[in-house]
Parts: C-alpha cells; sequence; structure tokens
C-alpha cells in the first residue's frame, strides 16, 4: 500500500491539476510481456486508484 506520507507521492498529485485526476484511465497489460512484470502493471493501476483516479485494468492474454 502506497501512503500520502510518501514525498513522492505527494509530489505527483499536486503536479496533477483536478481535472486530470478525473480523467478515467484504461491501463492494458500482457501476460506475456518479457520486460514489465504483471505485478508492476498491475501495480500502476492500484496507484492511480490510490490517489484518486479512476482506473480500469485489462489484462491481453495473448500477443496480437
Amino acid at each position: 500500500m502506497i501512503t500520502s506520507s510518501c514525498k513522492w507521492v505527494d509530489l505527483f498529485v499536486f503536479i496533477l491539476n483536478l481535472q486530470n485526476l478525473q480523467t478515467p484511465v484504461l491501463w492494458f497489460h500482457g501476460m506475456a510481456d518479457g520486460v514489465v512484470l504483471f505485478e508492476a502493471g498491475h501495480a500502476g493501476c492500484a496507484f492511480l486508484q490510490e490517489i484518486g483516479m479512476h482506473c480500469e485494468f485489462k489484462v491481453v492474454m495473448k500477443h496480437i
């Protein structure tokens, strides 16, 4: 869990303006990604949710 006591989190949220925080995000991540771990992709969406953004996470099961 990320807490707002992290200074970089506070800075990130400060930089985003209210309009950006209200923009919904659709986050896709592939199960076969050899560079970014699946857990890291999922954690990115969870982070945006923790700071108040709407983020929907979708899994891509195969390479297109």
